[in-house]
């Protein structure tokens, strides 16, 4: 799901991903939270080279603002009975 136009992240123009502090600022939080979110597993962030990087969109979803989409995260569904075929 994309983010809405007018949505609460101050976001920089031309950028795709922004590192921990920046994205800490974005969000008007201090970095520690960002870090200590990542490592309990409660945003996703991807590394870039030694960079911690966040997305838009993945901010946006760990700030409840867009909902994630399931399918994009796994690819499948598992089917009540086991049967798969």
């Amino acid at each position: 799901m994309l983010a809405p136009a007018n949505a609460s992240v101050d976001w920089p123009n031309g950028r795709l991903a922004l590192d921990e502090a920046e994205a800490a600022r974005a969000c008007g939080v201090g970095r520690h939270v960002l870090r200590d979110l990542r490592l309990a597993g409660k945003i996703k962030a991807r590394k870039l080279g030694k960079k911690v990087i966040y997305t838009r969109t993945d901010l946006l979803i760990a700030l409840g603002i867009v909902v994630a989409d399931s399918h994009a995260v796994d690819g499948s569904k598992k089917r009540k009975g086991g049967n798969d075929a």
